[in-house]
């Protein structure tokens, strides 16, 4: 989870729910009661909590004269792939699945050698791109690995190429590398 874009929420939740507050008190004065406040600011936290879910889930990804609302890539969806093992230059050609929410990305990806699914990714911009990074475990012949893959997002964010890193023992060496290349279906 991106540290960055939680405040970026949070800031806009605070802004909006001291508006909601504001525009009450002007129009129907000081709750009269304890009580009364305590009811206001529960349905204010109602409201703020479901805020928070429909803006991550679903208001980021809204296009607004040439800009997301979340100003991040938009990558979900399906992806077709080849994954280039750098010691015998096999290619797996893959399925990429990947679900993102404004705050989270999960991938999961299924070759050959072992289907993988995501510990933790984010989608962060390094050098005036964006790389999607991501940890992941798999499984394969009843052994477990973890790896990682950094790819950078290219042609309107419709192509990733990179690379990954496990600590697979499956060809006797330990660890293995290689390219990651996909595009969006």
């Amino acid at each position: 989870m991106n540290k960055e874009r939680m405040l970026k929420i949070l800031k806009l939740i605070i802004f909006i729910d001291v508006a909601i507050a504001i525009l009450y008190f002007l129009f129907y004065g000081f709750p009269k009661s304890p009580i009364e406040l305590l009811s206001k600011i529960g349905i204010l936290t109602l409201v703020s909590s479901l805020l928070f879910i429909v803006y991550d889930r679903f208001l980021w990804k809204f296009n607004f004269m040439g800009f997301t609302l979340g100003g991040i890539p938009i990558i979900e969806g399906k992806w077709n792939g080849e994954i280039i093992n750098n010691h015998d230059k096999k290619v797996q050609k893959t399925t990429i699945r990947i679900r993102q929410t404004y705050l989270n990305v999960f991938i999961e990806v299924d070759v050959e050698r072992g289907n993988s699914t995501t510990l933790i990714g984010d989608l962060l911009p390094i050098n005036e791109k964006w790389q999607l990074i991501w940890n992941w475990d798999a499984k394969y012949k009843g052994n477990e690995f973890y790896g990682t893959t950094i790819v950078d997002l290219r042609k309107d964010n419709t192509t990733m190429e990179g690379l990954y890193f496990t600590n697979s023992n499956y060809t006797g060496h330990k660890c293995t590398a290689g390219i990651f290349t996909a595009n969006k279906i």
